[in-house]
């Protein structure tokens, strides 16, 4: 049984999990493409709640600086969703 994902997690399905749930701290350790940062945006702008995410990666093959935090940064672009809100970098 082959166990690899050929694309990442559906942005629909985390933002489908995380419907009226508020004051919670979402946290992905496995945060290779920030998927999970980008459904919690969507769902704060959707609803107006003020959900907060952590993102962890090892940083293998750049991954943190040119996959993550990069996508994370256009969502708050006008032409990739306007979220509008803040993010940090931490090493």
């Amino acid at each position: 049984m082959d166990s690899d994902f050929s694309y990442p997690k559906p942005t629909s399905l985390l933002v489908n999990l995380m419907k009226n749930v508020d004051g919670l701290v979402f946290m992905d350790f496995f945060a290779g493409s920030g998927t999970l940062g980008h459904a919690v945006m969507e769902m704060n702008k959707l609803d107006g709640m003020d959900r907060k995410f952590i993102l962890v990666t090892n940083n293998e093959s750049n991954i943190c600086e040119d996959v993550t935090y990069e996508r994370l940064l256009r969502c708050n672009l006008p032409e990739h969703g306007n979220y509008q809100q803040g993010l940090e970098y931490l090493q």
